[in-house]
This record gives structure tokens, sequence and C-alpha cells, in this order.
């Protein structure tokens, strides 16, 4: 019986731990917002999908297979031929 005294008697006088307070774990960082691209520059390919929009038969593909897209590229190895992409890439009606 003495040692069970002074068992409450130590632990009457010990101390007892603080509570612990939760762990917070803070969220996650939001995903980052996309950046605004710049709006591509007029290109061969815009232009050609523009006039194949239209219907422009120059945007067909040639007998020979070529691309429009490839046509307009070669366009530019002489200035005097070159396509001006940005006009086609917005025209409306099909170039002659």
């Amino acid at each position: 019986m003495k040692s069970l005294l002074l068992l409450v008697v130590l632990t009457a006088s010990c101390e007892r731990p603080a509570p612990v307070d939760p762990v917070v774990v803070p969220p996650p960082d939001p995903l980052p917002v996309p950046v605004e691209l710049e709006p591509e520059l007029p290109n061969c390919a815009s232009a050609c999908l523009n006039l194949r929009k239209q219907g422009c038969p120059v945007a067909a593909d040639t007998p020979e297979g070529s691309k429009c897209e490839e046509i307009c590229e070669n366009s530019f190895q002489l200035s005097a031929l070159a396509w001006d992409v940005e006009a086609l890439t917005v025209t409306e009606i099909c170039p002659r």
C-alpha cells in the first residue's frame, strides 16, 4: 500500500506534457496561371490554312504532291515570287 501511495504522490507531482498542436499542412501552391502566348506571326502554315478555309485552288496539293506550305516556303527563294503571308493569313478572297 505504501508503494501505491508513493506512486500516487509521484504521479500527482509530475508535470504532464502540454498537448501537442495538430500538424497543419499548408495547401499546395496553386497551379501557375499560364502566360498568354504572343500570337504566332503569320507564316506559310497560317497563310495556307486560311486559303484552304476559303477554298482557294492555290492551297490545294499539286498533282506532283507538293503541299501549299512547301510551295509558300519555296517562294522565298526569289523575292519577286515571295508570298505575302501576312496578307494571305487574313484575306477573305482567293488570290489570282
